[in-house]
């Protein structure tokens, strides 16, 4: 009987207590979401971030999340919903795994879509060339351990490639060519989703290869260098908490520079000039964080590649479909066009939804 009033009594102080944390947590909950309106109550979207905000908000949370997130990685190899744990460190994105309902027809659409682009950049008297990223998950299969790619998955790299072929869509497909010389660097960052800059500078050396510039473009010159190594916390590395850097040790990233070389004697030839003397660069770079990232140095490696001035349009946080619609209904686009379009597409977007934002 005593037991029982005691763990009565404890139980009590339990809901005082935690009623009481609530109480006092709830305002810097709500600071973190939008007030509530009728129409996101009666949705219940609003509920679930309020919910979300006050949890986070709780001086409990951040220890728990750190246990439990070095539980699942040590104990089961697994991370949060988000990352794929492979083996000796290396991780991989889910969304390079992940079977989502109507993907065939979002794949036609989003290729539509790439075909639709083509006859309007060509419309304009500019040329389309795109870029295929594969997965970081095809590259490095043998890392993956337990982990597989799933059927769902296993030839889009493939048929993205087929399709733009056989519409005579210019492409670099870089996944052979990046398997081919994985042995002699590291093309992709283990605890990122993204590739090394020596990934993004073998790729512009691949896309240099398949590019074919207009005869009336006078190339610039470029020189880049290596400045320095950093360490580097790679993005999937947000899924593991409480995991530490003894136990998944950070990337180091090579910083790279590029410069335009000046004639000696000041008289330097811009590449591409319009009636009013304007300097247009005439390649435009579209695409993603792949792009967009300066750490990856992917569009200063394209100039030094090509010699030529590239415009980045690219964008981080967005799809490839998305960044592509922005840019061709921007003023960029409308006001100085340029010769060559490079259109930068990871494989694994070309299976979601077109307004699919990145992780």
């Amino acid at each position: 009987m005593q037991n029982i009033k005691l763990s009565g009594f404890l139980f009590i102080v339990f809901l005082a207590l935690s009623f009481g944390m609530a109480v006092f947590y709830m305002p810097k909950g709500w600071e973190n979401v939008e007030n509530p309106t009728r129409e996101s109550i009666m949705v219940g979207t609003w509920t679930p971030d309020f919910e979300k905000s006050l949890n986070e908000s709780l001086p409990v949370f951040e220890p728990s999340r750190n246990l439990w997130g070095k539980i699942q990685y040590l104990l089961f190899g697994q991370g949060r919903k988000g990352v794929v744990v492979g083996e000796n460190g290396w991780l991989f994105t889910d969304e390079e795994f992940s079977c989502l309902p109507s993907s065939l027809q979002h794949m036609a659409e989003n290729l539509d879509y790439v075909a639709q682009v083509k006859n309007m950049i060509e419309g304009r008297g500019a040329k389309l060339h795109v870029v295929l990223v594969p997965a970081k998950a095809r590259v490095y299969e043998e890392h993956l351990g337990r982990n597989k790619i799933t059927q769902c998955r296993k030839d889009v790299y493939s048929d993205v490639l087929s399709f733009m072929k056989s519409n005579e869509i210019t492409v670099t497909g870089l996944l052979d060519g990046i398997k081919s010389h994985k042995n002699k660097d590291t093309l992709f960052l283990k605890s990122d989703t993204h590739w090394t800059p020596e990934g993004a500078g073998f790729a512009a050396e691949l896309v240099a290869k398949d590019f074919n510039l207009s005869g009336e473009i006078v190339k610039k010159s470029y020189v880049t260098e290596h400045t320095q190594n950093i360490e580097h916390e790679g993005d999937l590395l947000r899924y593991l908490p409480g995991v530490s850097d003894e136990v998944i040790r950070p990337d180091h990233l090579s910083v790279y520079k590029t410069e335009e070389v000046h004639a000696e004697d000041g008289a330097e030839v811009s590449e591409s000039l319009d009636l009013f003397g304007d300097d247009v660069p005439p390649v435009t770079l579209v695409g993603t964080s792949y792009s967009a990232n300066s750490k990856w140095h992917f569009a200063e490696f394209l100039k030094g590649r090509l010699q030529v001035d590239v415009f980045n349009a690219a964008d981080e946080g967005l799809g490839p479909f998305a960044v592509m619609k922005t840019y061709l209904g921007g003023n960029a686009w409308k006001n100085s066009m340029p010769s060559i379009v490079i259109w930068e597409i990871p494989e694994r977007y070309v299976v979601v939804d077109q307004s699919q934002k990145e992780k």
